[in-house]
């Protein structure tokens, strides 16, 4: 964060830096951003480094493009489409409720509620798109997966980070795929039974039906690629809530007028509409980004807001730069202000918190929905709160 600052005050939101030893253009102003945005499923292909290549497999959409990219996300679009998110409803209310539970005996213990927040938003992906219960072990297993994504060499010996995310990677979707053939055979239509329906009616580019060890993979990567960022989401928003108790009255509020009673009643129209709470969390999410860009490395020369980009040059629309920007969401830009968002209706190319383009994460709005469960929830339950001394936000 501090690096990006000072290159864009250098620089401009439109600067040259180099990651993973290629030279990298950041990009954030929105004329760059909406310049990229119709070139980048043509004119790019991804420059992750090869262990996570490797340990995401071929079937992972960040390692895709064309046509095979494209049969890929139309079977995400299901997963995590309105019918999705409303047969995912009663596990998520249920899961975040509990969460919210755990986090009271933690405080009544003199505990943080972190732990309680990321278990349980962890356990909830776990049941949904892998049909596991979320242990200790498994904890561990995907502790190992994430170390080695970012091995400096994919050496796969028993000892190297990569080695071992190898094999928890192993273990964890052969389990998954066991589970998903059975669920398969059943042909029931709730959470976990929901996934395994899309899945087994998934074809590829070629229109073959999807092997249930690519099953597998996919739900291993979809926990990956969605439970930290909603933990973090949740425990930022939390965090600035503290700072700004000016805008609690107002969710409460939102709570009376369509959860009346309880966040444990509500339907998933009911925490739909309550728009100041989904502002509070695009506020956060604005303030302090989860994550960065995605990286494409440019398959022939490009130019955006008037500059030439070589061909094999990394190209990352940062989203940490692009929500600093003054000419899209004001002078404030430093102040937790969540108006902003029910004020004005940002575009792809000013706000884009799962990246943008063909890469963009698909499971925003999942996303933002399990961390709206949960905050309505805490505000049930606690009158007030704040950070723990020693921490940071995440």
């Amino acid at each position: 964060e501090g690096y990006l600052k000072e290159r864009v005050e250098m620089h401009g939101p439109v600067f040259k830096t180099g990651l993973f030893f290629r030279p990298t253009v950041m990009v954030g102003s929105k004329a760059a951003v909406r310049d990229f945005l119709p070139v980048e499923p043509s004119v790019s292909e991804s420059s992750l480094p090869p262990s996570f290549v490797q340990l995401h497999t071929p079937y992972s959409a960040l390692n895709q493009k064309g046509d095979q990219l494209k049969a890929t996300r139309a079977v995400y679009s299901e997963i995590l489409g309105k019918e999705a998110l409303l047969s995912y409803w009663p596990q998520i209310r249920a899961n975040m409720v509990q969460s919210v539970e755990d986090g009271l005996a933690a405080s009544s213990n003199g505990d943080n509620i972190m732990t309680p927040i990321r278990d349980g938003v962890l356990g909830l992906y776990f049941q949904l798109w892998m049909g596991l219960n979320v242990n200790d072990r498994n904890k561990k297993l995907f502790t190992d997966f994430n170390a080695g994504l970012l091995s400096p060499m994919p050496i796969n010996l028993p000892w190297t980070a990569f080695g071992k995310a190898m094999r928890a990677r192993e273990t964890i979707c052969a389990e998954t795929k066991a589970l998903i053939e059975s669920h398969i055979r059943d042909g029931k239509n709730q959470g976990f039974d929901l996934f395994t329906k899309v899945l087994s009616q998934a074809r590829d580019e070629s229109g073959k039906p999807w092997s249930t060890h690519r099953m597998s993979i996919v739900s291993l990567l979809f926990v990956w690629g969605a439970y930290e960022e909603t933990a973090a989401v949740i425990t930022n928003t939390l965090r600035l809530l503290s700072l700004h108790p000016e805008y609690v009255p107002k969710i409460r509020k939102e709570l009376e007028e369509f959860a009346p009673n309880g966040v444990g009643e509500a339907s998933l129209k009911d925490l739909a509409s309550m728009s100041f709470l989904r502002a509070c969390v695009k506020e956060g999410i604005r303030l302090i980004p989860p994550s960065g860009g995605g990286m494409r490395v440019t398959t022939q020369d490009i130019e955006l807001a008037g500059y030439r980009i070589p061909k094999g040059w990394v190209v990352t629309a940062d989203p940490r730069i692009a929500n600093k920007q003054e000419d899209i969401f004001g002078t404030d830009i430093d102040s937790y202000n969540p108006e902003r968002f029910i004020q004005k209706r940002f575009t792809s190319n000013e706000f884009f918190p799962g990246g943008i383009g063909s890469h963009a994460c698909p499971g925003i709005e999942m996303s933002e929905l399990v961390s709206m469960t949960y905050l309505a929830s805490f505000m049930e339950n606690f009158s007030s709160w704040e950070q723990t001394a020693g921490t940071s936000l995440a």
